[in-house]
C-alpha cells in the first residue's frame, strides 16, 4: 500500500490476502435476497445503503450486514 495513504487517519494497511480479496465497489443486490446477508465492504459503502436495508457495519471483519428486501422469500 502507498506510504502516504497509510498516514491518514484510521487507515489500517492489509495484508496481502486482504488486498486480493478486495472486490472494490461491489454490494450484492438486495432486493434478491431473502434476509440479512453478509459481505466485505466499506463503512461508507455499508452505511449509504438504504435505512430499508438495516445496514450494520462491523469494524473489527470489515463487513456488512444488511437485509435482503426479495418479496419471493419461503416462510
Amino acid at each position: 500500500m502507498l506510504k502516504n495513504i497509510l498516514k491518514l487517519d484510521g487507515a489500517q494497511e492489509l495484508t496481502n490476502h486482504e488486498q486480493k480479496t478486495i472486490k472494490g465497489g461491489w454490494i450484492p443486490d438486495l432486493s434478491q435476497i431473502c434476509g440479512y446477508y453478509v459481505f466485505n465492504s466499506t463503512q461508507s459503502q455499508c452505511l449509504s445503503l438504504s435505512a430499508v436495508h438495516q445496514p450494520v457495519w462491523n469494524p473489527t471483519t470489515r463487513k456488512c450486514s444488511a437485509l435482503g428486501t426479495s418479496t419471493n422469500c419461503n416462510d
